[in-house]
């Protein structure tokens, strides 16, 4: 989104620049399309049955009329059979969205956005002017020059398991020692309770939170309790070859029996490409099993039963308690 504000920003003060008349009527955003790639199973390996993609073709809608060039983006949604595990797919839009469809199981997805220009925008608006161009001409210059190209998308499928009731508690929150939360106790969080508790108080914790000798965030299970980091599925996201992890909730549905550590620490890990978010699977205490996700806050499922099966299929959701709050209702 960011790239696609930037590249607005600088197209549209070059062209106005070079035709001082501005347009009337909104202008579609629309670039060639060349996209493909590889459908992945959980284990990284071709999926050879049958499978259909969806794109989610965007098209964005400049609106001069507007303040600051607002507008808005349409949608458009095409499909593809596949047989063989790979696809292609050329087209035209402003970007678009890839996922694969199967009964039965998750599906990453990954959102391309134009490539680099084949020109330099100034060169472009150059050439135009020399050759007696209208707006029209070099707007339909400046855009076949922006093409929206990726031939190493990697889509990985993950089967669904048995559902299950699940508990969830979202918003969840351990306050720092420094914060006037806190009162400047260390605290941590009592999942019986669903609130935070200083550490030394009269309420037992489950979850404490600290700080590393890096003095980096950090969160401890009383044993025999522990976190498994969730590595997500990667995906390529940037033009510069780096891949990113694609974790979420819906691909975490069964909890590992073992490897669990007592202290998780986020800044060790890489957060997910769609924002600063981390996820683990954890076993509580007293032998619960679930899955958390860390932003700052955080949110989090646990299987009451004590199996480690994380399907979600009924879900009674738990909120946080405020145990003053609690105390004022009951009067």
């Amino acid at each position: 989104m960011i790239k696609k504000i930037v590249f607005c920003t600088i197209f549209l003060t070059g062209f106005m620049w070079f035709n001082s008349n501005t347009y009337s009527v909104p202008i579609k955003i629309i670039h060639p399309i060349d996209v493909s790639g590889k459908v992945l199973d959980q284990n990284g390996n071709l999926f050879t049955g049958d499978v259909e993609i969806l794109l989610n073709v965007g098209i964005g809608v400049l609106d001069y009329e507007l303040p600051d060039l607002q507008g808005q983006t349409e949608y458009k949604k095409y499909k593809i059979q596949l047989h063989d595990g790979t696809f292609s797919w050329k087209g035209e839009g402003s970007d678009v969205t890839v996922k694969a469809v199967k009964e039965g199981y998750y599906s990453t997805k990954i959102d391309v956005h134009e490539s680099p220009l084949g020109e330099d925008i100034q060169q472009i608006i150059d050439e135009a002017r020399d050759q007696g161009c209208g707006p029209d001409d070099l707007f339909e210059k400046f855009m076949h020059n922006m093409v929206v190209k990726r031939d190493d998308i990697v889509i990985h499928l993950i089967q669904k398991g048995t559902p299950v009731k699940l508990e969830y508690v979202g918003d969840a929150d351990i306050p720092s020692i420094n914060s006037k939360k806190s009162s400047g106790k260390q605290c941590g969080w009592s999942f019986d309770k669903k609130w935070y508790f200083p550490v030394d108080g009269d309420v037992p914790v489950d979850i404490i939170r600290g700080i590393n000798e890096n003095k980096k965030r950090t969160y401890t299970i009383k044993e025999p309790g522990g976190f498994v980091y969730f590595e997500g599925y990667p995906v390529l996201e940037s033009e510069n070859k780096d891949y990113y992890p694609y974790a979420s909730f819906d691909l975490m549905t069964e909890a590992p029996e073992t490897g669990y550590i007592s202290t998780f620490t986020p800044a060790e890990h890489r957060p997910t490409f769609r924002g600063n978010s981390f996820f683990c699977y954890f076993k509580t205490p007293d032998g619960k099993y679930g899955k958390i996700c860390f932003e700052g806050d955080f949110s989090y499922y646990i299987n009451p039963d004590g199996s480690r099966n994380l399907e979600a299929g009924e879900v009674v959701k738990k909120y946080p308690i405020n145990p003053i709050e609690a105390n004022r209702h009951k009067r």
